[in-house]
């Protein structure tokens, strides 16, 4: 390896094939590892955090080192070790979650039943004013 880190970034996905399971680049079509092909299945990833890099480490006079993370959703700090953020627990790296629209719980909706409106015929209402 050549001592560099690798940074997931936002569309990054996971192999699904689960006995690999390699995080490949977004552009990637196929896994690097494997060959399995890219489908719906694959578990899209987005960073939770981005690096602060060697200029801002530079800047905080040793406090810092250019591995160390920024949460994205709070702005705290994070050393390089931790997995997810210390203030707010937001993941470092997480699994992009599959929106569907259903918002779950008690009150599901299925067949929602609109109200039929009247078409305005485009004129405006008279306003009188005292």
């Amino acid at each position: 390896m050549s001592g560099k880190s690798f940074r997931v970034s936002d569309g990054d996905w996971i192999c699904p094939d689960k006995k690999c399971g390699n995080v490949n680049f977004a552009r990637r079509t196929s896994c690097n590892r494997c060959g399995r092909e890219k489908t719906t299945e694959a578990k899209m990833m987005k960073a939770g955090g981005t690096e602060i890099g060697k200029t801002l480490a530079e800047k905080s006079r040793g406090l810092f080192s250019a591995n160390d993370w920024q949460c994205k959703t709070c702005g705290n700090v994070n050393w390089a070790r931790r997995s997810e953020c210390n203030m707010c627990n937001t993941p470092k790296y997480a699994k992009l979650e599959e929106r569907t629209g259903y918002g779950g719980g008690f009150n599901e909706r299925e067949n929602v039943e609109y109200i039929e409106r009247e078409e305005s015929d485009g004129e405006y209402d008279e306003v009188m004013n005292h």
